[in-house]
């Protein structure tokens, strides 16, 4: 079946059951004598262990982890520094890259799923989730929400009172005390401007 096939049995008797099951399994079997029992688990195994040796201790904890690393190398290491960080790769393909540039942007992720979409949106999205948990859901109502938080912290609160209060902090920054003074300030500021 392949002539290659000798040579690696005098390197380990088990070469040639490992050849029935996959040719390319004596190959992976040279450079790691563990290759046979990874092939055993998962076929594909041997060719991500070629890849990265580490390959092989990362199926054990999670038979997904090869596939993983395929797709982005720096997988594997998260891996390691949070058990999640497959799983929030499947969700999100970015998910691995923000947990770089920042290390709670996996637990943002647990508290809200789409942070890591907000997060490519607007990079200031997770620091003001730390300033109040409730900037991520503003941002889902009006993507504006979250700048103007910055710009003065009552705006959440506008928002929660009047969705559109973002909107009119917009058009006049004076708004949100009128919003204080009377809540129906704004409405009355779209009629007249002076209001």
């Amino acid at each position: 079946m392949n002539p290659i096939a000798e040579s690696h049995h005098c390197m380990n008797p088990h070469a040639e059951s490992l050849h029935c099951m996959n040719p390319i399994a004596d190959f992976f079997h040279c450079m790691n004598t563990n290759a046979e029992c990874l092939h055993c688990m998962n076929p594909i195994a041997d060719f991500f262990h070629c890849m990265n040796p580490i390959a092989e201790c990362l199926h054990c904890m999670n038979p997904t982890a090869h596939f993983f690393h395929c797709m982005n190398p720096i997988a594997e290491s998260l891996h390691c520094m949070n058990p999640t960080a497959e799983s929030l790769h499947c969700m999100n393909p970015t998910a691995e890259s923000h947990h770089c540039m920042n290390p709670h942007a996996e637990s943002l992720h647990c508290m809200y799923p789409t942070t890591d979409f907000f997060h490519c949106m607007n990079p200031i999205a997770e620091s003001h989730h730390w300033m109040n948990p409730h900037a991520e859901s503003l941002h889902c109502m009006n993507p504006i929400a979250e700048s103007h938080h910055c710009m003065n912290t009552n705006a959440e609160c506008l928002h929660c009172m009047n969705p559109i209060a973002d909107f009119f902090h917009c058009m006049n920054p004076k708004a949100e005390s009128h919003h204080c003074m009377n809540p129906h300030a704004e409405y009355l500021h779209c009629m007249n401007p002076n209001a």
